[in-house]
């Protein structure tokens, strides 16, 4: 918004334009509690430089339908932003992938740091230790050790791939 209401070369800058930034921000209807943030805190529309008569007309005629009740309107705003909350819960979870279960003793071979341009997984290494919250201790294979000293990390679920070799019993 500031952007757009300067004019660097009218002499219009963005100290000289926050006033009415800051008052559309504060009175614009927010999309999730469908509520002006003013109003809402408040209890009033706050009035300010910039009055647009068709936003007048329009609060005229919907003030008759309009509950005027602080606490009633922190209660529908309360609602409404439960119900935002809902629905971008279940639309995020629709992506999220579950986690493969992994148990002590599988193997896995992505231990390591990030590297551009080797291999992107590198191992094999053994789940030492399960862990809460999907996370895994995991360590290098006896024989299959890759550097001088023996490796050792936590990992999450999400970052590791099953070993496809050949297991050692």
């Amino acid at each position: 918004m500031i952007a757009k209401l300067t004019e660097p070369e009218n002499n219009v800058h963005w100290d000289n334009v926050i006033k009415q930034v800051e008052h559309a921000l504060n009175n614009t209807v927010h999309r999730s509690i469908r509520q002006i943030p003013s109003k809402m805190l408040f209890g009033v529309e706050q009035r300010g430089q910039i009055i647009d008569e068709l936003r007048d007309k329009l609060e005229e005629i919907n003030n008759t339908a309009q509950v005027e009740n602080l606490d009633e309107i922190r209660k529908l705003a309360m609602e409404k932003q439960i119900q935002a909350q809902k629905y971008n819960e279940t639309y995020y979870d629709k992506t999220k992938k579950t986690p493969k279960d992994y148990t002590k003793g599988d193997f896995d071979n992505t231990a390591g740091v990030a590297r551009k341009l080797i291999p992107k997984n590198k191992g094999p290494y053994t789940i030492a230790k399960v862990l809460r919250n999907d996370r895994f201790l995991l360590k290098d294979v006896e024989g299959f050790q890759v550097s001088r000293n023996p490796y050792k990390g936590v990992w999450s679920a999400q970052n590791i791939r099953p070993w496809i070799g050949k297991r050692k019993k």
